[in-house]
C-alpha cells in the first residue's frame, strides 16, 4: 500500500477517535506514551481529564504500538455501533419535540444573540 493511503488511513482513524476513546487509550497505554517522550505530567493531565490525547501523540502511539492500534480499532468499532444505534433511533423517532429547539432560525433568534 502506498505511503499516501497509509497516511490517509492513520489520519482518518485519528480524526474519528472521540474523546472517550482517547481517554481509554491513555489509561491503557500510558507507559507506551511515556516511552514516546511525553512527560508524566502530560500523561497525568490526560488521565484526569484536564487534557486530551492530541493528534500528534495519538499518531505516534498508533504507529509505534501494534497493541494500541488494535485497541483503537476496537474502540472505533464500538463508536460505529453507537452511531448506528443513534441513527436508527433518530430515524424511527418523532422529532417534533426537537424541532422546537432546532427548528429554522427566525429573525428574533439572531437579534437575541446580538444583544447578549
Amino acid at each position: 500500500m502506498g505511503r499516501r493511503k497509509v497516511s490517509f488511513s492513520l489520519e482518518l482513524i485519528v480524526q474519528t477517535l472521540n474523546k472517550e476513546s482517547r481517554r481509554i487509550l491513555v489509561e491503557e497505554f500510558a507507559d507506551e506514551i511515556e516511552k514516546l517522550g511525553y512527560t508524566e505530567q502530560y500523561i497525568s493531565m490526560m488521565r484526569n481529564g484536564r487534557r486530551t490525547l492530541g493528534n500528534d501523540a495519538l499518531k505516534r502511539l498508533l504507529v509505534n504500538s501494534p497493541e494500541a492500534l488494535d485497541r483503537a480499532v476496537e474502540l472505533l468499532r464500538i463508536q460505529i455501533k453507537q452511531l448506528e444505534e443513534a441513527a436508527r433511533m433518530l430515524q424511527s423517532s418523532d422529532l417534533t419535540p426537537l424541532k422546537e429547539e432546532y427548528g429554522p432560525k427566525v429573525k428574533e433568534d439572531e437579534e437575541e444573540v446580538e444583544e447578549e
